[in-house]
């Protein structure tokens, strides 16, 4: 499970956060899935999510501490 994935706003859109995702997953060969929540609101997050091949598998209700609602973005490995 990814608890929090940032990259500082100067750095965005240049590779950075896919290999952060790249290198965490070829850290654990042997996990089946990977997980991660994201507010529904963030949809850049989400389309960086699912280019890297996450798909949404549950809707998470107030799971932020400010009230918004999730996501649970799921890749399968193999």
């Amino acid at each position: 499970r990814i608890l929090m994935l940032c990259v500082d706003e100067a750095h965005r859109r240049k590779g950075v956060g896919t290999a952060l995702i790249n290198a965490f997953i070829k850290k654990f060969p042997k996990v089946g899935r990977v997980y991660l929540e994201v507010k529904i609101t963030n949809r850049v997050a989400i389309k960086f999510y699912e280019k890297l091949g996450f798909h949404i598998v549950d809707f998470l209700p107030h799971f932020y501490t400010d009230g918004t609602d999730g996501y649970l973005m799921e890749k399968r490995l193999f």
